[in-house]
């Protein structure tokens, strides 16, 4: 899985990239667990609304 810098992407690209990683989290046999970090811990306060936005 390739991970995305969250600053660079769309509100929409930040959810896809959230669903993405719960279903790779589920395939690989965990349950999604709601913490979250950001990739590299870089992120904008518009990334912080997206997220928290996604859920």
């Amino acid at each position: 899985m390739e991970f995305s810098h969250h600053p660079a992407l769309t509100n929409v690209q930040i959810a896809d990239d959230l669903v993405d990683a719960e279903v790779a989290i589920v395939a690989g046999g965990a349950v999604a667990a709601p913490q979250f970090r950001f990739p590299y811990g870089d992120h904008t306060c518009a990334d912080i609304r997206a997220v928290n936005a996604a859920g």
